[in-house]
């Protein structure tokens, strides 16, 4: 019983530096500016774990926005009066914001690519044979080498 205890609390310790590590990646989506973003997207590219493909999602759908306030990132969605806040890390809804509280992370052609390519790199590693396939066809039409994982 102690073994399981130790086990799960080292685990729990390993888990929190990577989310913090991912927290500072996606935050990072928000402070860059337009030239650096894409080497932001393809650092949060190779991060394990769906959060980077729902992230990286949101950025490409117009949907990643930053809080002026403190810089800190979340998934929006239109509501009366602003937007709902989801945290992209965690799910967790965050509240509202009024839509002068928070501003969209603006993305120009080169980086809906660079988005594409790097969202079929991580995919490429599915379990599914029709997304690695897909996946296989996006890096493909991207010609770009860096978004092989």
């Amino acid at each position: 019983m102690r073994r399981l205890i130790a086990t799960l609390i080292l685990i729990v310790l390993m888990i929190a530096p990577a989310r913090a590590d991912l927290q500072s990646a996606v935050d990072a989506l928000g402070s860059a500016k337009m030239d650096a973003l894409e080497a932001v997207i393809k650092t949060l590219a190779v991060e394990p774990g769906p959060v980077p493909a729902t992230v990286l999602g949101a950025l490409a759908d117009g949907k990643l926005y930053v809080r002026k306030s403190d810089q800190k990132v979340f998934i929006v969605a239109e509501e009366a009066g602003g937007f709902a806040l989801t945290d992209p890390v965690t799910g967790a809804c965050a509240g509202s914001a009024a839509a002068g509280e928070v501003s969209k992370i603006r993305i120009n052609n080169a980086l809906r690519r660079a988005i594409k390519a790097a969202a079929g790199g991580s995919a490429l590693a599915s379990p599914d044979p029709a997304r690695r396939l897909e996946a296989a066809q996006a890096v493909l039409k991207s010609r770009d080498a860096s978004a092989l994982p």
